[in-house]
């Protein structure tokens, strides 16, 4: 009987493709601010003398948002990371809301984000596709955050949460915001810079309050804060190029 030999794809170079996807394409002006801010979160933590667990919530926070922002896959595996620690960190700080949000919601959807950036990646560049939202959609999104916030935000005083409306508009307005991370739109910059705004003002009261592991918890944030600002402008600018050159970004 005579066989034919089928070729089948090595796991092993299937992952060797990946990372070789994730180390291209990078500007020095990318990897310089990656390295920036993960140094920065690191040597603030050290200096406050920060538990482990707050240091690998910040770094792997830090890497996941940047790494997001060049369109890299390998975001959500430190996000997977992020979210674990964060989420205990923040039980507790007693800030319930960002506990629910993180188990219930980031923790699957890190997971569904892995598996949908590897899926969709532009082969050529190995990074996400970038695309805009339409007026619809960020009109709905607008909706959904002011009538969630409302909702939540009672259901949140009335359990004993600390600054329970503050907590709910950041909780519902992440959950937006991942499902606009997930379907690549640019407009995530702009909720993630109200939801880091806001977070910036929970930890600040914390760091304030002399909670544990706040200090680079804070730092955290205020990096996200500035990275959403840095990422913005840079969606912006490639999409706006891609949209006069008819090519996708």
């Amino acid at each position: 009987m005579k066989t034919t030999d089928v070729a089948v794809a090595s796991p092993s170079r299937d992952w060797r493709t990946w990372a070789r996807n994730e180390a291209r394409g990078w500007r020095t002006w990318e990897v310089a601010w990656l390295a920036a801010c993960c140094a920065v979160i690191l040597g603030l933590a050290l200096y406050w003398n920060e538990g482990p667990l707050g240091m690998i919530s910040a770094v792997c926070g830090v890497a996941y948002v940047v790494l997001i922002g060049k369109g890299k896959t390998s975001a959500y595996l430190f996000g997977v990371v992020n979210v674990l620690a964060y989420s205990w960190i923040s039980f507790e700080a007693r800030y319930f809301g960002e506990v629910t949000l993180n188990l219930a919601y980031y923790l699957p959807t890190q997971l569904l984000g892995f598996y949908l950036g590897n899926r969709n990646a532009n082969p050529e560049t190995g990074e996400m596709p970038k695309r805009r939202a339409s007026r619809g959609t960020v009109a709905f999104g607008a909706l959904a955050i002011a009538f969630g916030t409302a909702v939540y935000g009672e259901f949140l005083r009335r359990i004993g949460g600390d600054a329970p409306f503050v907590d709910a508009l950041t909780t519902v307005a992440s959950v937006v915001a991942m499902l606009a991370t997930l379907k690549t739109l640019v407009e995530q910059w702009a909720i993630w810079f109200l939801v880091n705004s806001v977070t910036i003002f929970l930890w600040a009261r914390a760091f304030w309050n002399g909670e544990e592991n706040a200090g680079a918890t804070l730092v955290m944030w205020t990096l996200y804060w500035a990275n959403a600002v840095v990422m913005w402008v840079k969606w912006e600018i490639e999409l706006r190029r891609a949209e006069k050159t008819g090519v996708s970004s």
